[in-house]
């Protein structure tokens, strides 16, 4: 009988606290899809992704409760390292609703020497200690492996113009001083950004330097469209020995979506070999992935916390 008043009294103490304890606080994460072009030449690169989260002590953004991290879409799957997380507490408002930042530092070993990574409509996959997984939208996710020392081309100036593509603030096009090294006629086959959402237009091409808020219309001195079209025209610069050639490229989107920095590939022609030079990772556009004219791209998740 004492067993069963005992049993009858753990179970009352139970529903007080079920009742009486505060409710949890449901961990909100805030995602801005964009374009990540990177270059992986070392293997100690790291890549940066930043989320915003309304809880900066929830074991989801502890590195020490992640078992797994991967870049993923509906067919493809990368397996990165996490190397490691930081966080700020500088509040950034949405909905009324506090928010803050965290980077996800990401790391991934050569896969095969001259290969490119490209997963669209990727997600960053986090599986965690506690068996949860949370997938979160990012963007294209694009990454090119290549061991290249090539010294024949340089460039000396890499600026960009910006603008809005349909409301969204992103780069409309780069300009490029290109420096061929060498003592013998080079020439440019393609100029890309490792990326299938936004590519150079190589048919607007231009021997110009347009750079900041100047729109792509007045740098060519002709109506543009930003919307990509299927075209078998090649990239073909010529630069005589020891020249340099300022050159504006503007872009073309597949949609509206942020693209603020990346990789330019350079694929050129000397000595009748194809080489590559490549810039890494250029920061095309200084400005935050999260800002209020961007609130209509985000991606809202709510996750249980109990």
């Amino acid at each position: 009988m004492k067993f069963v008043y005992f049993s009858g009294a753990i179970i009352a103490l139970l529903i007080t606290y079920v009742l009486l304890r505060p409710p949890q606080k449901e961990l909100k994460i805030l995602t801005n899809p964009r374009v990540y072009s990177f270059y992986h030449g070392d293997d100690q690169d790291t890549y940066k992704i930043e989320v915003l989260v309304n809880q900066l002590e929830h074991y989801a953004v502890d590195e020490t409760y992640i078992n797994s991290v991967k870049i993923i879409n509906d067919t493809l799957v990368f397996p990165v390292e996490l190397e490691h997380i930081t966080t700020r507490d500088q509040p950034y408002y949405y909905q009324e609703q506090a928010f803050y930042p965290v980077a996800f530092y990401i790391k991934t070993g050569v896969i095969h020497e001259n290969q490119m990574v490209q997963i669209p409509n990727a997600s960053l996959e986090l599986s965690y200690t506690n068996g949860e997984t949370i997938q979160l939208e990012i963007g294209e996710w694009n990454i090119r492996f290549l061991q290249t020392d090539e010294q024949d081309v340089t460039f000396h100036t890499l600026q960009a113009t910006y603008g809005s593509i349909d409301a969204l603030d992103t780069v409309t096009g780069i300009t490029i001083e290109l420096v061929n090294r060498t003592t013998d006629i080079l020439t440019i086959e393609s100029v890309n950004l490792l990326s299938d959402l936004v590519q150079v237009d190589t048919a607007n091409i231009t021997e110009t330097a347009c750079e900041g808020r100047i729109t792509v219309e007045e740098c060519l001195g002709h109506p543009y469209s930003f919307t990509i079209q299927p075209t078998n025209q090649k990239t073909a610069i010529v630069l005589q020995k020891g020249q340099s050639k300022t050159l504006y490229f503007p872009l073309k989107y597949e949609y509206p979506i942020i693209f603020h920095r990346g990789a330019v590939e350079i694929i050129y022609q000397l000595h009748d070999n194809s080489r590559t030079f490549i810039i890494d990772d250029f920061p095309f556009m200084n400005s935050t992935t999260f800002q209020p004219e961007y609130e209509s791209q985000y991606v809202l998740y709510h996750h249980d916390s109990d």
